[in-house]
């Protein structure tokens, strides 16, 4: 029982470990499998975390093993000792590190040593900044020279490295309170993370001006060093024991919403199909590839998808700019079919982003070809690519980029902390957008490809699953998340939004066939996933609004407001692993909770999930539950 509600939760065989509260003088932190996390003064966080990172010459992250893992602790201070083993393919390091917190600061320091020679981009410690302390503020960076430099944290998302050749960094989160951080054992440098989706800033090393991959020789010790201050003091009043929402008087045009198409490359079956027709989604994206040898059979199976599914079809066309006898075939026998395209995004194929001499030569074909389409461009990767390589708007009708939260970490808690970070890439797009739309498409759990390799991919090992799939894409935690990033795209205002794919692993539901890896993709034929009843719940509104809200603690619990003309309605989720109850901004008159009590039933029929009176001003949550409540 225990293994299948982890499943139901989190999509694994057992749950995440609890963090560890810890005290060092006046800061207050979580210490959270080898990671160091909020790093708090009373309200203000100071750091986001401390963690080690070793990234391969793909810059695939290494997952750490722990092992002989010592925690101390008392009021004021700690000392926390362990061991991690990074073991993947040819990779073998083992690291020692220690960890000390009291009133003078605190240190972490790592011992490693090369157990095998292999190749990397990275290995060392890596020091996460939160936006909203940081964001605009000078920090002062002590070079390893002894010079200094002035600089501030960006407002919007930078493209390169705000610091370099960092030894030391100093600057003001707050008023009177001077935060003061060294780094010994390597040249450390920052960069901007929401670049990937992450909410901070990243201090890292190795500089990536320098050459990589880099090889390491068995044998070689690596020894890193980072120390923490904090001088000054603001008050230590703790967080409002119960999470609370401000509800704006704004209300933001609903956005668009769509799915992408399965990876299984096969008609919907009925069952399947009448389930996603039930969500009313507005549109279903695609790829067509007119130099790959089945896009014609390809195109014309998602065309019928797109119509059994009563959705606009949206086109990603990945065009090679020296082969356009392809793409001008590829047009011709689409023109046909012109009434059910209402999107086509246009990708040169042998760059990350699209320039503007690919869209000089297709677009007036598209224009001519489908006029009553829009006509977009950008990044089929991250935001990052169209970030420092920026599509020119004066040709098409908005800018797209794609989303995964699973670049850097891969915990739910770092999960968590993403949904923040889809407000900063709408943000920063819209602010070099020239006025076009922004739309977001596709977001997925796990990168679809890997941008960056410079080598071949080693696939899966037996028994393991793709590289592009996540168990959590069947789980509560999965369904909670979701919802938390329909909410910051669409209060950030992104016009149109693709998630997911329709059926299989990385879909809403199962489709008609078990899972081909049961043991770790827990799926059976037919099941539907806790993520259809978000947008079940959200597409019910959308031909309403939405209107923003803020939560007192938005790691922990956070919502949606939705309105229309007759009611509104909210949705909260829980990202917590621990129960969580949360203070509502008005009293419902109706509640329907998804939780793990109400979820195995639902997976098999959605239509037997409760829906109750409800007439209370407090809701009370189980771990990773999201619940709907009409006013």
């Amino acid at each position: 029982m225990d293994e299948e509600r982890a499943v139901f939760l989190t999509g694994k065989p057992s749950l995440p470990k609890e963090a560890i509260s810890l005290r060092a003088g006046s800061l207050t932190a979580q210490y959270e499998n080898g990671s160091l996390r909020y790093i708090r003064q009373g309200k203000v966080e100071i750091l986001r975390m401390i963690y080690a990172a070793l990234r391969d010459h793909n810059w695939g992250t290494v997952e750490a093993v722990i092992q002989d893992e010592k925690i101390e602790k008392d009021p004021n201070s700690f000392h926390i000792t362990y061991r991690a083993d990074y073991c993947q393919n040819d990779i073998n390091f083992k690291a020692d590190y220690t960890i000390s917190g009291s009133s003078a600061g605190i240190t972490f320091t790592m011992r490693g040593v090369a157990r095998s020679s292999f190749k990397k981009n990275r290995i060392g410690f890596c020091v996460l900044h939160p936006v909203k302390e940081c964001a605009g503020k000078t920090c002062t960076v002590k070079h390893p020279d002894g010079s200094q430099t002035n600089g501030e944290f960006p407002q919007y998302i930078s493209p390169h490295q705000p610091f370099k050749n960092i030894r030391t960094m100093r600057w003001q989160p707050a008023t009177g309170v001077t935060t003061e951080i060294s780094f010994t054992g390597d040249i450390f440098e920052m960069e901007d993370q929401r670049n990937w989706v992450d909410a901070s800033y990243k201090t890292y090393c190795t500089p990536l001006e320098l050459p990589f991959p880099v090889q390491v020789k068995e044998g070689r010790v690596i020894e890193q060093t980072v120390e923490l201050k904090v001088q000054g003091k603001i008050s230590t009043a703790a967080v409002a024991s119960e999470p609370a929402f401000m509800v704006s008087d704004e209300k933001i045009p609903f956005p668009r919403l769509g799915f992408g198409a399965s990876y299984l490359k096969e008609t919907l079956d009925s069952i399947s199909a009448a389930r996603l027709r039930e969500l009313n989604a507005d549109h279903y994206r695609f790829d067509i590839r007119p130099g790959e040898r089945d896009w014609s059979a390809d195109t014309a199976r998602e065309l019928t998808n797109a119509a059994v599914l009563q959705a606009e079809a949206e086109v990603a066309l990945h065009i090679d700019p020296g082969d356009l006898t392809a793409f001008n075939a590829c047009i011709k026998q689409l023109a046909d079919k012109a009434h059910q395209i209402a999107c086509i995004t246009v990708f040169n194929s042998l760059k990350k982003s699209t320039d503007g001499a690919l869209l000089q030569r297709v677009v007036p074909v598209l224009r001519s070809a489908f006029p009553e389409a829009a006509v977009g461009a950008g990044s089929n990767c991250y935001f990052t690519e169209l970030n420092r390589e920026r599509t020119p708007t004066e040709l098409i009708d908005y800018l797209t980029f794609s989303v995964n939260p699973q670049v850097h970490a891969f915990d739910n808690q770092s999960l968590t902390e993403t949904l923040e970070g889809h407000r900063y890439l709408v943000e920063s797009a819209t602010n070099f957008a020239g006025n076009k739309a922004i739309h977001v498409s596709p977001i997925t759990f796990k990168m679809r490809f890997n941008p960056d390799a410079i080598g071949l991919e080693s696939g899966p090992a037996p028994g393991e699953l793709p590289s592009t799939v996540d168990p959590r894409q069947l789980s509560l935690f999965g369904a909670a998340w979701t919802l938390g990033s329909i909410k910051y795209l669409a209060e950030s205002g992104a016009r149109r939004i693709t998630y997911y794919e329709t059926a299989g692993w990385r879909g809403l539901l199962q489709g008609d066939r078990d899972s081909e890896l049961p043991e770790k993709f827990n799926a059976v034929k037919g099941q539907v996933f806790p993520a259809w009843q978000i947008f079940k719940w959200v597409l019910a509104f959308k031909e309403g609004s939405i209107i923003p809200v803020s939560g007192s603690q938005p790691l922990v619990i956070d919502g949606l407001m939705l309105q229309n003309d007759k009611k509104r309605r909210m949705l909260v989720a829980n990202y917590s692993i621990k129960p969580q109850t949360v203070i509502l901004p008005a009293t419902p008159d109706r509640l329907s909770v998804l939780d793990e009590r109400s979820v195995k039933a639902f997976s098999r029929n959605p239509d037997s999930l409760p829906v109750e009176k409800f007439r209370q001003n407090r809701l009370s949550l189980l771990p990773y539950a999201v619940a709907c409540l009409d006013f």
